[in-house]
């Protein structure tokens, strides 16, 4: 079992919000391959099924971002066969349009990362960047533009990473961590391609 844990805030006004990048990839996944309907738990939500021939759960941790390290307690006591997991999130110093995975790292400021280092008492852990900055309307206050909306075109740019970052994690999920890397973290897709 492979835990697919996607960051974002919970609320309908944080919906398609920059931040929530992390729960807008597994909404992708969940549309293009399981289309079923999230089960509440206490401090999450989750849907499980088969990815790539493994199975998975798609985990949206309902706490606020800088609580999200609070999601591997519930794990640990919800599930036995918790062990495995990968984080998808947001970062704000990745241009819109590219993505990264890694193996491990620091948090880069991220506070939901910070968080989940701090818990798991480890950095090492793989996950995916979900690039979100676009310097065309990048606000001096960071924490002000995390949280709006993407446009329609960043929107539709977004959609073409998600592609890519299924990819990557079908070689993840099949341990093959560093071919995932190989593949992706290269990708750089033009914002004005999708500029109507």
């Amino acid at each position: 079992m492979y835990y697919i844990i996607g960051l974002g805030n919970p609320g309908i006004k944080y919906i398609n919000t920059r931040h929530n990048a992390g729960f807008l990839f597994l909404d992708y996944l969940n549309d293009k391959y399981l289309n079923q309907k999230e089960k509440d738990r206490s401090s999450y939500r989750v849907i499980e099924g088969k990815l790539f021939h493994k199975n998975v759960r798609l985990i949206k941790p309902q706490t606020f971002m800088n609580l999200s390290g609070k999601i591997l307690y519930e794990l640990q006591n919800d599930y036995n066969d918790f062990e495995n997991f990968i984080v998808v999130y947001d970062d704000v110093d990745l241009p819109l349009g590219t993505l990264r995975i890694r193996d491990s790292g620091s948090s880069g400021g991220h506070n939901g990362i910070k968080s989940i280092i701090n818990v798991y008492e480890s950095q090492k852990f793989p996950r995916i960047r979900i690039g979100i900055k676009n310097p065309d309307n990048l606000s001096a206050d960071l924490s002000e533009y995390v949280l709006d909306v993407f446009e329609d075109k960043e929107l539709e740019t977004l959609i073409e990473v998600f592609e890519h970052a299924e990819r990557g994690l079908k070689h993840v999920l099949n341990d093959r961590l560093q071919k995932a890397m190989s593949v992706c973290n290269g990708i750089q897709i033009n914002l004005d391609s999708n500029t109507k």
